[in-house]
C-alpha cells in the first residue's frame, strides 16, 4: 500500500463535518449501510485554489508509485462540485424542498474519511490551539461547523481491491480558522450531541464506497 501526506496551505470551506461523533452512511443507490461509523468531512475549493492542482498531482503520483496507470483508477478523492450540486438539487426537488447544495457549484470537492478520529485544532488570533483531550474537544465542537474555513491534513492511499483501483484520502488532522459563513446548520448539530454515536445517515455526501481503515 502506497501512502503520501498532503497538508493544505490555504483554507477551504469544510462541509458535512463528522469530526467528533462518527457516523455510518447508507449507499444512496442500494440503501445498505457502508461498514462501520467513520469520521470525515468534505472540503470545497475554488477551481483556482492554490492547493487543488498539487493535491491532484500527488493523487496521480500515489497511483503511479503503486504501479497503476492513472487512467485505470476508478475513483479519486476529488469530485466535481457542479455534479454534486446537480445531484443534490434533484433529490431536494423530488422531495419538494429548496436545493441546499448550491455552495458546491463550479467548485471542486475533496472528501476525506477515517476510522479513527482526526486531530483537531483551531486558530485563536495568531495562536494555534490544539485540542488534545475529550473535554477540550467537546467544549470547542462549535468551532468545526458546516461552512467554517479550515485546513485539513490528508493521507492519500492507493488500493486495488478485486480489480477496483482507487486513491482514497484519509482525514487525520483539521485546523479550523473559526470563521466563515455557516451552511447546513441543522446537519452540523450531530457534532454536538453525544447520543447519536453510530447513527445512520440517509445521505452520504462523499458517495464513497466502504474504505479499509
Amino acid at each position: 500500500m502506497t501512502e503520501s501526506i498532503f497538508t493544505f496551505t490555504h483554507p477551504a470551506i469544510m462541509a458535512h463535518p463528522t469530526l467528533i461523533t462518527p457516523r455510518a452512511f447508507k449507499n444512496k443507490k442500494t440503501g445498505k449501510e457502508l461498514g462501520e461509523a467513520k469520521f470525515g468531512a468534505s472540503f470545497v475549493l475554488d477551481r483556482d485554489h492554490p492547493d487543488l492542482a498539487p493535491f491532484k498531482a500527488l493523487c496521480v503520483e500515489v497511483a503511479r508509485s503503486a504501479g497503476a496507470n492513472p487512467k485505470e483508477v476508478a475513483k479519486w478523492p476529488f469530485k466535481s462540485g457542479t455534479k454534486l450540486a446537480d445531484d443534490r438539487k434533484a433529490v431536494c426537488e423530488a422531495a419538494g424542498k429548496t436545493p441546499d447544495g448550491e455552495y458546491q457549484r463550479d467548485k471542486a470537492v475533496i472528501a476525506g474519511r477515517s476510522k479513527f478520529p482526526p486531530s483537531l485544532a483551531f486558530l485563536e488570533g495568531k495562536r494555534i490551539v490544539e485540542l488534545d483531550n475529550e473535554t477540550a474537544i467537546k467544549n470547542n465542537a462549535g468551532k468545526f461547523y458546516f461552512g467554517v474555513l479550515a485546513l485539513p491534513r490528508l493521507a492519500l492511499v492507493f488500493t486495488d481491491i478485486d480489480g477496483k483501483k482507487q486513491v482514497s484520502a484519509y482525514l487525520n488532522m483539521v485546523l479550523s480558522l473559526n470563521k466563515g459563513q455557516r451552511l447546513g446548520a441543522t446537519r452540523s448539530a450531530a457534532e454536538v450531541f453525544k447520543g447519536y454515536a453510530g447513527q445512520v445517515s440517509d445521505i452520504d455526501p462523499t458517495d464513497d464506497d466502504d474504505i479499509p481503515f
